[in-house]
């Protein structure tokens, strides 16, 4: 065995990944409270996709409420990251790999990702459907999205900086 590889096995990965993988802990979810809006006749397209168009008024009811309250059915936060087949959560692992080596390259990189990790089964429809009476009302069959605000406050930032 030469004695790079001799060294290499030695060294603690316990102790070394703990201190290097602290700097990439995120916070992610609707982390600017606003209220939902209300919902105007009529459908738009947004970068998302089609959703209901918006009146200037507030729905009484805000943004962090309604994500907790999904969330606790859906588990929107958490889900998406023990899906063994999310793509996305490969490739951020991936970055984060990469940034290890190039401290703090990649750190844009990372925070889009994670945001794309809970976003995307949204986006994809992986939640299921509407009830046929919701689907009528809104015009379009999309859990969780009605005007498309809650999914554009889905945002992510670190805690730890690099």
């Amino acid at each position: 065995m030469s004695k790079d590889i001799e060294f290499v096995a030695k060294q603690k990965l316990s102790v070394f990944l703990p201190n290097n993988l602290n700097r990439y802990t995120v916070q992610a979810g609707v982390l600017e409270d606003k209220p939902a809006a209300k919902p105007a006749a009529g459908t738009t397209r947004r970068p998302m996709g089609k959703v209901r168009k918006r009146k200037g008024e507030e729905q009484g009811v805000s943004l962090r409420d309604l994500m907790a309250k999904f969330n606790t059915s859906y588990n929107i936060l958490l889900a998406p990251w023990r899906n063994p087949n999310n793509k996305e959560v490969a490739q951020v692992v991936d970055d984060i790999a990469k940034d290890l080596n190039h401290k703090g390259r990649w750190l844009a990189r990372i925070k889009a990702g994670v945001q794309a990790v809970i976003r995307n089964p949204i986006k994809r429809k992986e939640y299921g459907s509407n009830t046929q009476a919701t689907q009528k009302r809104k015009g379009f069959d999309w859990l969780f999205v009605q005007t498309g605000k809650l999914f554009e406050s889905i945002k992510v930032e670190f805690l730890n900086r690099v």
